[in-house]
């Protein structure tokens, strides 16, 4: 049997993706010698309202922006094109089928994988993807590895802990920042920046 391609898949709403989902991302890449991170944005997320989100398109093209020139951070519109609900358990089945060839990593927030069980069919999570939650410190380490435990106890799923630099950015705290008329430089990538700032995004 050949080598299977090892994929990342960071998920989310992105509005707008920030520098903290792409360090994530690149630690996930780094520690686990990923071959590539899809980045992508959902359609409708399960868990979020959806009445300030801003359009698929460009949402997407901020991705684009961010990502350009980074070989292995691959936008991927995925969701959007399958419209409905972005369910991660129907995402990843969809994955598979796509590309039998690889092996998901299904990168994920502290939260998340502390919610994880209250997910869309979280079983065919577990069997579908290998999952890599971010900490954000020493002591939500020690609480993710304890749930990293349980889980693979209670489902037979593989997770691991990331150690990821503490980062305070949100796509909520960026929002309100430009609302008030304040700097998002470094927050953001530059072209990001300069896209949010061009279209008058978040006013």
């Amino acid at each position: 049997m050949g080598h299977l391609k090892k994929t990342g898949v960071l998920g989310g709403t992105f509005n707008p993706i920030h520098t903290g989902h792409l360090v994530i991302a690149e630690n996930a890449r780094d520690e686990f010698k990923l071959d590539e991170v899809l980045i992508m944005p959902a359609h409708i997320p399960p868990h979020k309202r959806t009445a300030h989100i801003l359009d698929d398109d460009v949402r997407m093209e901020m991705i684009e922006k961010a990502v350009e020139g980074i070989d292995y951070f691959v936008p991927c519109d995925y969701e959007i094109r399958r419209k409905g609900v972005s369910y991660t358990s129907d995402t990843l089945t969809g994955l598979r089928d796509l590309y039998p060839d690889r092996e998901l990593y299904l990168i994920m927030g502290a939260d998340s994988l502390m919610n994880i069980e209250s997910w869309h069919c979280p079983e065919i999570i577990f069997k579908s993807a290998h999952l890599l939650a971010a900490a954000r410190d020493e002591a939500n380490q020690r609480l993710l590895e304890a749930q990293a435990d349980r889980l693979a106890q209670l489902y037979g799923a593989s997770v691991y802990v990331l150690s990821v630099p503490k980062m305070e950015i949100s796509s909520t705290m960026i929002r309100e920042r430009v609302r008030m008329s304040r700097t998002i430089r470094y927050f953001v990538p530059e072209a990001v920046r300069k896209y949010i700032e061009d279209h008058h995004l978040y006013r």
